[in-house]
């Protein structure tokens, strides 16, 4: 199976394609023996057989026992939530149920029936798959599957599964029933849950990364640049700007000075891992640090033609600054704190 389909599936909790990776490796004919419908289901995808596939394959069971783990996923790896926050979102949630495992569902359907996803036409399927990573699923192998010695109609299927993000394999617990008729069936992911925990646990761990190496960026450049406006100050006292000698010192501080540091802070901050959920507080970081530059450039300018337009340029770089600024303070304290958003 090629890693295209591994990723569909398994976004899908379609257990039956991960484990019918492997499913080569067993060359018996036996029906009643559930590495049997694992290769079925297999080759039913194979072939576009719908039909053939839910036979083998419980995709009702299988979505809906992994819908609390999938919005776990969307939602869970920022910080914990407060007790209303966490009532808000279960009903959200609920309300949600019904559409997204439809969608999850004919998503399924027209990859198994026509070897395409589709997701473009399935709302949210293709968000949920790449905002809890599941998109990114590697298969490297099936362990083997174990009939449950104390009962015999049960199986479980261990897989090898690889998330970059985790970077390392993780064992993904598959379980089979068999019916009346003797006949087995992929029916559920029994630690699904488990990996979503752990691919949360990292996710924060990044997050927590990326916030403190980004704050020791910010807390030595606003050093520098706190001291930068303190000397600004005194060199603009009392008039002082009507002096050329002044503004010419002055033009000297924004541009060797205050604009380089954010230079720096910017290729610092460009240097830096950034995890998914911290996508848009770097976005604003970088462009504050692109309005202050172009504020120091067009203030220097200002210095030298004394054009009041090239002044209020210049000031509405710095009003737009801090603006976003104001959104940044808003952005770490939720992360910070107990009121947790996906900000993607």
């Amino acid at each position: 199976m090629n890693a295209k389909n591994l990723k569909i599936c398994a976004g899908v909790g379609l257990a039956a394609v991960l484990i019918g990776g492997g499913a080569y490796l067993y060359s018996g004919t036996d029906k009643g023996k559930p590495e049997y419908a694992v290769k079925i289901a297999e080759q039913a995808v194979a072939d576009h057989d719908k039909e053939n596939f839910y036979r083998f394959v419980d995709v009702d069971g299988l979505l809906n026992d992994s819908y609390g783990s999938l919005i776990d996923g969307l939602t869970d790896f920022e910080r914990v939530l407060n007790d209303d926050t966490k009532d808000a979102l279960k009903n959200f949630t609920e309300i949600l149920k019904t559409p997204l495992l439809t969608s999850l569902k004919a998503a399924v359907d027209s990859y198994v029936t026509t070897g395409d996803f589709n997701a473009q036409n399935h709302a949210g399927v293709q968000e949920l798959l790449t905002r809890t990573g599941l998109d990114k699923i590697i298969y490297r192998g099936l362990d083997g599957i174990d009939i449950n010695p104390a009962n015999e109609n049960n199986a479980t299927a261990r897989i090898r599964i690889y998330q970059p993000e985790l970077s390392r394999e993780f064992i993904l617990e598959t379980e089979l029933s068999r019916g009346e008729n003797g006949a087995w069936k992929i029916v559920r992911l029994k630690n699904f849950q488990e990996f979503v925990n752990t691919l949360t646990e990292v996710r924060r761990s990044q997050l927590d990364n990326y916030l403190e190496k980004a704050g020791e960026i910010a807390g030595r450049h606003d050093a520098t640049i706190l001291e930068a406006e303190q000397q600004y100050s005194k060199l603009a006292a009392f008039g002082a700007l009507n002096q050329d000698s002044v503004r010419a010192e002055v033009r000297t501080l924004m541009l060797d000075v205050y604009k380089k540091d954010w230079e720096e802070r910017k290729q610092e901050l460009f240097g830096l891992s950034v995890p998914k959920s911290a996508e848009t507080l770097q976005n604003l970081f970088l462009k504050i640090c692109d309005l202050e530059i172009n504020y120091a450039d067009d203030y220097a300018k200002w210095l030298d033609d004394k054009r009041p337009s090239t002044l209020k340029i210049a000031e509405d770089h710095q009003r737009q600054s801090q603006a976003l600024k104001s959104e940044v303070s808003i952005l770490l304290r939720r992360m910070a704190g107990g009121e947790r958003l996906v900000e993607n």
